[in-house]
């Protein structure tokens, strides 16, 4: 036969009266007194680097490392012809959102003019591209002389 003990005990543990949903005490005096909630900080200006306009998603703005990568970027005038060969650090969703506006009938026209390939490659710290305080930027040093 079986003893219904541990059933028992795990009926009556599981349907034990939680925690009291009384209100509870406020405290008095200045402590009391709730803070308006936090404004996020402003936005930096856009960068003139990349294209902008309505509706696209900011080319620097991240929350992680894995939101950055570096790569060519367009002319800031209509965004569909790249202008250099040089990686520049930029969002996925920016990069994403480049690629089908290069493909979209916006930019059937635009004349584009090819862009030279550098003679060597680039320096490693301007293709690692990191999320510092919000904005994407690459790992080289102020000192560096890398696009930041």
């Amino acid at each position: 036969m079986r003893r219904p003990w541990p059933w028992l005990m795990l009926f009556a543990c599981s349907h034990a009266a939680g925690p009291s949903t009384a209100a509870r005490p406020t405290p008095e005096g200045p402590a009391a007194v709730s803070m308006p909630p936090s404004s996020p900080p402003p936005a930096p200006p856009p960068d003139p680097r990349y294209y902008t306009a309505e509706k696209v998603p900011d080319p620097l703005s991240c929350t992680d490392d894995k939101e950055c990568l570096s790569d060519s970027i367009v002319d800031p005038g209509t965004g569909c012809c790249p202008v250099s060969g040089e990686p520049m650090p930029q969002t996925w969703v920016w990069h994403a959102w480049v690629i089908e506006h290069r493909l979209s009938p916006d930019c059937r026209a635009a004349r584009c003019t090819p862009v030279a390939v550098p003679a060597d490659l680039p320096r490693a710290c301007l293709l690692e591209a990191r999320c510092e305080l919000g904005r994407c930027r690459n790992t080289c040093g102020a000192g560096d002389a890398g696009v930041r």
